[in-house]
């Protein structure tokens, strides 16, 4: 299983693109707060996306811009404009990530045009969730119509299986106690990992658990470096997140 550490960001599966030599991320300059869509390679490298289409600010009398990553589908990078920093008055762009031109860019969501949500049915999730949840709060596919899901309610966590052909919610974890998110399935289809920890107590640490994809007892995956370090750095607010299996 990968799980990534990136400190103060929001990263899942469509954080990367598909072979996992980019990361999503969102350039900051310390001197007007402008902030610049793009993506690190393995190298560390930033491919500025924004500059890249000419829209950075030209001078320092001009505004700052505001842009920022929106993550990878097939072959597509999506980001997002933002008018006056606003997340109220934002518009969602994507381009192929081979041709960073402004003639390349198309307006919409990355994760409803882009591969995998075509091919298994995404659109049913946003239709479904009803603002609920979204295409990019699903951590993984298990087939043609069923999804794997992250929800925040209320500041309680829950992942779950969406029937988007008959728009259903199926429990795959059992149990209330726990804050639970980020399933993964395995790639022979049989399990699933996901994120977990207890809502309340005064030893709260965050695991990794396997459970049979069709439901069952969960069991904590031993041993990963972040448990044996005594310390809750697998945390659900993104500093460190259940990626995939590997």
């Amino acid at each position: 299983m990968y799980y990534s550490s990136a400190i103060g960001a929001t990263v899942n599966r469509w954080s990367f693109s598909k072979d996992y030599t980019r990361l999503s991320d969102q350039k900051i300059f310390a001197a007007n707060n402008e902030r610049h869509a793009g993506w690190q390679n393995v190298d560390g490298s930033f491919a500025d996306v924004t500059e890249n289409l000419g829209q950075q600010s030209k001078s320092d009398f001009e505004d700052p811009v505001y842009y920022r990553g929106l993550g990878f589908a097939g072959e597509n990078f999506g980001f997002a404009y933002l008018s006056n920093g606003s997340l109220l008055k934002e518009k969602e762009l994507y381009l192929p990530t081979g041709n960073l031109s402004p003639d390349a860019v198309q307006e919409g969501d990355v994760h409803k045009v882009g591969l995998p949500y075509n091919e298994k049915g995404a659109l049913l999730i946003s239709k479904y969730g009803n603002g609920k949840y979204f295409p990019r709060d699903v951590t993984s596919w298990v087939d043609a119509t069923h999804a794997i899901v992250n929800l925040q309610e209320e500041g309680n966590y829950s992942s779950f299986i969406v029937d988007t052909a008959a728009q259903t919610e199926i429990a795959y974890i059992p149990g209330h106690f726990r804050d639970n998110w980020n399933g993964v399935l395995s790639p022979d289809g049989t399990q699933i990992a996901f994120m977990s920890e207890p809502k309340s107590g005064t030893d709260i640490q965050t695991d990794i658990h396997i459970v049979p994809a069709g439901g069952g007892n969960p069991a904590k995956v031993e041993g990963h470096p972040h448990a044996l370090q005594g310390k809750d750095y697998l945390t659900k607010d993104g500093t460190c997140t259940l990626i995939d299996w590997i």
